[in-house]
């Protein structure tokens, strides 16, 4: 064999083993592409087919469709926000379906007095969320696009009683005070306090109060937490919580056996 021949043998297989890698490289290049694409595929709720290298169908995906990161709206379910319109059903069916819909569990309020005669009740993984309690940190004021719950009762007029639940941005608001325009519809009932946060049997965690404007209960509790029946209330977040004009401001209260902390 000559130095040629064994020169241009050795190039040919430089050439060769060359070829070789940038083809696995390749395979390696469509596998990694096609894995990412099957990613993008199932995150955006496309249906997935799934084939081997023979073609063949193995199966077919098809999923609902869920709108990731959105919300449930209380306008959808014909709130008024006027101060005359009963909205306590419109903000509980809200509040429900939320509670069991997939695309969400925060409940968004527009601005407005969203008058109510039953407590709303507020189950675990659900918040309501204002867009705000007005400009005033003292007293409730009915401006700056503002969300107040405004209770006419004898109860609570919110009822935490799930984990990981709350609100934020918002007035809670016993009616009877007077505001002029806003003054009728509820004369002379006081309700038994505002917020309620309750592990009655049960453990009531990581609930969350933040930006919440409590105001006008004098006839009972502005805020509180209570757990009876072995249950426990405990791990809450709350945040620029303002109380004001109440006959207490925080109750906390524990049968034997239960916890509050």
């Amino acid at each position: 064999m000559t130095i040629a021949t064994t020169a241009g043998t050795i190039s040919a297989l430089v050439a060769f083993v060359s070829l070789l890698v940038a083809h696995q490289n390749q395979n390696k290049q469509i596998h990694d592409l096609s894995r990412q694409l099957s990613e993008v595929l199932e995150l955006s709720n496309i249906d997935t087919l799934l084939v081997e290298d023979d073609n063949a169908l193995l199966s077919r995906r098809t999923e609902e469709s869920v709108s990731v990161g959105s919300f449930t709206y209380a306008s959808d379910f014909g709130v008024v926000g006027d101060s005359k319109a009963n909205d306590g059903p419109a903000l509980q069916a809200a509040i429900d379906s939320a509670a069991t819909d997939s695309s969400g569990g925060t409940v968004i309020l527009p601005k407005g007095v969203f008058f109510f005669s039953e407590p709303l009740v507020i189950p675990g993984g659900v918040t309501l969320q204002g867009q705000g309690y007005g400009s005033s940190p003292l007293a409730i004021q009915f401006d700056a696009g503002g969300t107040t719950l405004a209770y006419c009762g004898t109860d609570y007029a919110v009822k935490i009683n799930g984990s990981s639940s709350g609100m934020r941005d918002l007035a809670v608001y016993d009616w009877p005070y007077n505001h002029g325009e806003f003054d009728s519809g509820c004369p002379d009932i006081k309700a038994a306090g505002g917020v309620v946060v309750k592990g009655d049997g049960k453990l009531v965690e990581s609930v969350e109060l933040s930006n919440v404007f409590i105001y006008y209960f004098v006839g009972g509790d502005a805020l509180s937490l209570i757990a009876t029946n072995n249950g426990g209330v405990g791990y809450g977040y709350y945040e620029n919580l303002r109380l004001r004009h109440a006959h207490t401001g925080i109750n906390l209260y524990a049968e034997t056996g239960s916890f509050v902390k």
